[in-house]
């Protein structure tokens, strides 16, 4: 709703600012401030109403085409109307309220304006203001202290409210730093060229417009910046492992005491007694699923009772761990000897072997009078049902999905904790991405074995979240560049014609209007990146789990697509599509 609030200021003060000679007719007519104010408001709530129902038409038609897709997903029919109605109907509300908002402060200015100088149809000279950073500075300090305060507590399942006035504060200190950091550019450019200093002279004069677009273009930027940093975040923490967790030519197929059997572990339910003979009927039905799907290579997933755990508080360990059998190695092609001979896991986490205060439980460590009992975890925690600092080898090779053996406990650790073993599970690798009819099939020859299977969910991966986060950003900050270099030129075309007239060349035009798109692209995206680390500092140096350290995983590549390929394209683009000689020179149209 800022975001619409931002762009429609800029809009509605072009907007009164071409209408001025209409709004001093109407005053000369007889009407009063008050008139010509609501006049400029109607227009805000008509502007609302109409891009409301438009949003609702075509977020409906999105709907519509988006619910197969979701349908099949999700394993079950959805209503064609079974919609939170109750947030749309206050979302289109708030859209007509940020419009009539965003229209008062044109409105006050129009009504201000003497008839005389209105029905002149001259530019309104910009008000004299000296402004300053110290009230974005002070909001953007509270946002701070809110958002660190939300880390803190967002491990107990509070900081909520702060967490959401934070980020309307720093939304606010952004909206009131952005006119500042516009009264610099004259100041930087002293020695360019005098086209590029007519363009940002022209955004420092009238920050009214320039300002409120440059707030919406940071705020586009720093939705995208916080979407791509958090994700690499949360993707990079290799105890509490997220991603999708298998291909599309992966099935995994599980006996009852398997992850996602009654069973299994956490499933809060005591696991059942298969039999030696049952055990073999599953091993033959797993192999005819294998066979089925196009493929021999059937890796059975044995398990123990140790786990990996950290000793922090909240960093508990996430995912299978399978034992490294020497079926399980050769599928992947690991050979015996590349490990070493003392490692007690195989892991493919990046990172995980350089992770300190790491421990390997097993036995009863977690069960009722046991040193674990509860959950907790102390380091060194007590030999005979744990084992401190165990050894980490990184293997590449593994398979990397989350419900894959990305991670394995060697047959060296196995005899040495005396540990025993247990068939989960059978690994299948077809040759080919699996087909609805074949997991179909699948699931119903392991449900008539008493089994489950898993295949490839709905979960994306880190790559396919950041680039879609900065495509999305990237073109939303263009679209707001491209209406607000829109609405600029229809506020200049006086000015324009007057450049041609004197003898300005179509380069000079160019360089304007690009100079002034490439600004406000450049100055939205570091603003916006910069805003997106203060809030993700703020919030990750008090939070329980990693603190800073989460932040190292940085998308490079897409930080540098929205802070230097954006600002480039928007220049290029603004330099190709200027430049076209107004229509008329010698007059103004009448409009």
């Amino acid at each position: 709703m800022m975001l619409i609030g931002l762009v429609a200021v800029a809009g509605f003060t072009v907007l009164a600012q071409r209408r001025l000679r209409s709004i001093g007719m109407l005053g000369a007519l007889g009407a009063t401030d008050r008139n010509i104010r609501l006049v400029v408001r109607a227009n805000g709530v008509i502007v609302g109403c109409v891009g409301a129902v438009m949003g609702f038409v075509l977020g409906l038609v999105a709907w519509l085409a988006y619910r197969p897709s979701l349908e099949a997903s999700a394993h079950h029919s959805v209503g064609i109307f079974q919609l939170p109605w109750l947030v749309i109907g206050a979302s289109m509300l708030l859209a007509v309220l940020a419009s009539y908002v965003a229209a008062k402060r044109p409105a006050r200015s129009m009504a201000a304006q003497p008839i005389v100088s209105a029905l002149s149809g001259r530019p309104v000279p910009p008000m004299k203001s000296h402004r300053t950073a110290v009230p974005g500075v002070a909001f953007l300090v509270i946002a701070f202290l809110l958002l660190g305060y939300a880390g803190a507590s967002g491990g107990n399942g509070g900081g909520v409210p702060e967490l959401l006035f934070g980020f309307i504060l720093l939304t606010v200190a952004l909206v009131l730093l952005a006119p500042f950091v516009l009264g610099t550019l004259p100041r930087i450019a002293r020695r360019a060229p005098i086209s590029v200093r007519l363009a940002l002279r022209d955004l420092a004069r009238y920050r009214a417009r320039s300002g409120s677009a440059l707030g919406a273009i940071s705020l586009a930027v720093l939705i995208a910046v916080m979407v791509c940093v958090a994700s690499a975040a949360r993707f990079g923490n290799v105890l509490d492992y997220a991603g999708p967790n298998v291909t599309s030519s992966q099935l995994i197929v599980y006996t009852p005491n398997g992850p996602y059997g009654p069973g299994g572990p956490g499933n809060g339910k005591a696991q059942s007694a298969v039999t030696k003979s049952e055990l073999q009927a599953m091993a033959k039905e797993a192999r005819s699923i294998g066979e089925a799907l196009g493929t021999r290579i059937v890796v059975t997933l044995e398990t123990t009772s140790a786990s990996p755990q950290h000793a922090a508080p909240g960093r508990s360990w996430s995912g299978p761990l399978y034992v490294a059998t020497p079926q399980l190695l050769r599928a992947f092609d690991i050979r015996s000897s590349s490990i070493h001979s003392s490692a007690d896991l195989l892991s493919m986490r990046p990172g995980l072997s350089t992770v300190s205060d790491m421990q390997l439980v097993y036995g009863n460590y977690f069960a009722e009078g046991g040193p674990g009992r509860g959950g907790s975890v102390t380091y060194p925690c007590p030999k005979g049902e744990c084992l401190n600092s165990p050894k980490i080898q990184q293997v590449s090779e593994l398979p990397p999905g989350t419900s894959d053996p990305n991670t394995v406990i060697t047959q060296y650790a196995v005899h040495q904790l005396h540990l025993k073993t247990d068939i989960a599970g059978w690994f299948i690798q077809a040759a080919h991405p699996l087909s609805a009819s074949q997991i179909s099939e699948a699931r119903a020859s392991a449900s008539t074995a008493g089994m489950y299977i898993e295949t490839k969910s709905s979960i994306p991966s880190l790559k396919e979240i950041v680039n879609w986060a900065t495509a999305v950003g990237v073109l939303l900050a263009l679209g707001i560049l491209s209406m607000t270099i829109g609405l600029i030129r229809s506020e200049t075309a006086s000015d324009v014609r007057v450049l041609t007239a004197v003898g300005a060349s179509s380069r000079t035009r160019r360089t304007i209007t690009s100079s002034t798109a490439g600004a406000l692209a450049l100055l939205g995206s570091v603003i916006g990146t910069v805003g997106a680390y203060i809030a993700l500092i703020a919030f990750s140096r008090t939070n329980q789990l990693d603190g800073l350290s989460s932040l190292t995983s940085v998308p490079v590549a897409n930080l540098l697509l929205i802070l230097i390929v954006m600002p480039i394209a928007a220049f290029v683009g603004a330099w190709l599509l200027s430049g076209r000689q107004p229509a008329l020179i010698s007059q103004r149209p009448l409009e």
